[in-house]
């Protein structure tokens, strides 16, 4: 038959340490993220020359919808001050503009836009 047993020892798992060897090894390289993140950014800053036109083209409608309620509320009696703040608003400046037709119109608008605020005492 076979001899005496050994003890059997048990296995804490209530405890971990790690080995000095792996405290001390050197920590990982960084991550070359930079070089995707200006990646990101760059595609991020492209911007369509169609879908530069036509948010250009909505500015200008929404401008001519601002002039629109402004007489609207000047020939109804209305309070127009908050038109006229938009109108004001509206001024500052956007985006340049490449199509000379856009260009032009928003130059007539603009111009429509100062002289509305000037006939109702409002700096530009």
């Amino acid at each position: 038959m076979s001899g005496p047993v050994a003890p059997v020892s048990r296995i804490r798992t209530d405890t971990f340490s790690v080995p000095d060897e792996a405290a001390h090894a050197a920590p990982p390289p960084p991550r070359q993220q930079s070089a995707s993140v200006d990646m990101l950014l760059a595609i991020a800053n492209a911007v369509d020359p169609r879908d530069q036109r036509e948010r250009q083209a909505r500015r200008c409608r929404t401008a001519l919808d601002l002039l629109d309620g402004l007489h609207a509320g000047l020939l109804s009696g209305d309070p127009v001050e908050s038109q006229l703040q938009a109108l004001a608003d509206w001024l500052a400046p956007g985006a340049p503009v490449e199509d000379e037709r856009l260009a032009a119109l928003m130059q007539e608008i603009d111009l429509r836009i100062r002289v509305e605020l000037a006939k109702q005492g409002r700096p530009p």
